[in-house]
């Protein structure tokens, strides 16, 4: 049985800002099998800025917003 069924990785989207205030910004991407290694993944592979904050979030966890969409949607309620 291959490594990848047995451990399958997840694709998340690394975010960081710089100073308090600042924007977040994405500065990457790490593919870890859960929230607590991506986390490690997120500090060991991005951790040669000193961030003010990082924040990872699953990737699939976003929703593409496009101004078609939006615009069919206000249009049949």
């Amino acid at each position: 049985m291959s490594q990848e069924l047995l451990h399958p990785r997840q694709k998340y989207d690394v975010f960081a800002r710089r100073a308090a205030g600042d924007p977040l910004t994405m500065i990457g991407t790490i593919y870890a099998p859960d929230d607590n290694l991506a986390r490690v993944y997120a500090f060991t592979t991005y951790n040669e800025d000193p961030w003010y904050e990082v924040q990872i979030a699953p990737h699939d966890a976003f929703v593409t917003v496009s101004r078609n969409e939006v615009l069919q949607v206000a249009d049949n309620p």
